[in-house]
């Protein structure tokens, strides 16, 4: 997981782009393939832009290309500002600095909160009122790891690791680390079983 959108292999000749350009394709085009399923990458693409929260993925990860540019620092200042206005607007707190792997989904938009140092793995699920942030503290941001579902209203908080495939019920407040494929349920810390990878497989 990186805040830098991935290089693609430079050897292959697709359309004549530089493989910066190509990895921001494929960001774009994994997060709109999570949304619809069964169709082609253009086909996606196309019908995920009636989506509001799908445009506004487009922009958050438009802007971190431009800021990886040498020459795009003006061009990237302007868009990150225009963003924040929008976001702010929807209630979403969603900085470029953020770490986030490509598949992300917004299925019901927002609002959504998260911190500027989290990282998100790929393919992860964030519902409307999602918190991910740090404690008073400020010892570290959530690290959540790939097929991850955050539920309606959860918080993520401080500094811990939450494993591949875990289902984070509505409600759920997790301040401590979290084993790969866990279902936590209402309440704190609360895991209640380790069928996280076959509950969360429902929903991609």
């Amino acid at each position: 997981m990186s805040d830098k959108i991935e290089k693609t292999d430079s050897s292959s000749d697709w359309w004549g782009l530089s493989s910066v350009k190509k990895g921001l394709l494929n960001y774009i085009f994994q997060d709109a393939v999570g949304v619809y399923k069964n169709s082609s990458h253009l086909a996606c693409f196309i019908r995920c832009f009636y989506l509001v929260p799908f445009r506004y993925t487009v922009k958050f990860r438009f802007i971190q290309y431009l800021k990886q540019r040498r020459r795009g620092c003006l061009l990237a200042k302007w868009f990150e500002y225009c963003f924040h206005i929008k976001t702010a607007k929807m209630g979403c707190n969603l900085e470029p600095e953020t770490q986030i792997a490509p598949g992300l989904i917004f299925p019901h938009g927002f609002p959504v909160v998260i911190h500027p140092y989290a990282k998100l793995g790929r393919h992860c699920i964030v519902h409307p009122g999602v918190q991910i942030g740090t404690s008073r503290t400020k010892d570290g941001a959530p690290i959540i790891g790939d097929y991850c579902f955050l539920g309606n209203g959860c918080h993520i908080i401080g500094n811990c690791k939450i494993g591949d495939w875990c289902f984070i019920s509505p409600g759920a407040f997790v301040c401590k680390d979290i084993p790969e494929g866990s279902v936590v349920g209402f309440g704190i810390n609360n895991i209640i079983s380790d069928k996280g990878k076959e509950i969360v497989s429902m929903y991609l």
